[in-house]
């Protein structure tokens, strides 16, 4: 072999062998994004049971009543999903409970079995015949469920 064609093939085995670092590199980061994409789908999905949990609780304390707290939690509900809004700094108003209960509802909605629809089901399960106002969007109308 002559000094070009060794020179070639050096070139080659060092082309070869960036090609590889490369895709070890790109398979890598692959792996990095599946790895952190299972992460977000396995949290979203923990989201939305703990959430469900929370809206469980919640319904419990807010169905027929109509105190501050209440009308205040139905009002937070509608706004998850844009029928009211809410300044929220309201939210500071809750009973501390509540106000944990709120934020994992919010975390939870939309992932997994987790929507409105779920939520007007936990407001029936709870005792609020129809749940009409979450669907109507009136929040200050607790007891008009007939």
């Amino acid at each position: 072999m002559n000094k070009i064609e060794q020179t070639s093939t050096e070139k080659d085995a060092l082309r070869q062998r960036e090609e590889l670092s490369a895709n070890s590199s790109h398979d890598e980061v692959v792996k990095a994004f599946a790895t952190k994409l299972n992460r977000v789908v396995m949290e979203g999905r923990k989201a939305g049971d703990d959430g469900l949990e929370a809206m469980e609780r919640i319904a419990a304390q807010i169905i027929g009543g109509d105190n501050g707290q209440a009308i205040l939690m139905r009002s937070m509900l509608l706004s998850i999903f844009g029928k009211v809004k809410v300044d929220l700094s309201e939210i500071g108003r809750l009973d501390w409970d509540l106000r944990k209960d709120l934020c994992a509802v919010i975390l939870g909605v939309n992932h997994g079995r987790f929507d409105d629809y779920k939520i007007r089901e936990i407001l029936i399960a709870a005792g609020d015949h129809k749940a009409a106002w979450f669907f109507a969007g009136v929040p200050a109308d607790p007891i008009d469920n007939e």
